[in-house]
């Protein structure tokens, strides 16, 4: 269970609102969407895969 008002809680609203937005510009296609929160300086693998394979929408 996330805390209500939490810093998590926040960034999942933001990616599920990012995700809903993009379906509705994109329509039904399959979305993998990794959010790289870079002010905890996370350096996990998925990251690199995430820079070689994927495609940046800002």
């Amino acid at each position: 269970m996330i805390p209500y008002g939490s810093l998590a809680q926040e960034w999942i609203l933001t990616k599920i609102d990012f995700l809903c937005k993009l379906k509705e510009k994109i329509g039904d296609q399959k979305i993998d969407a990794i959010l790289n929160i870079n002010s905890l300086n996370y350096n996990l693998p998925i990251y690199e895969i995430e820079k070689s394979e994927g495609v940046k929408i800002v």
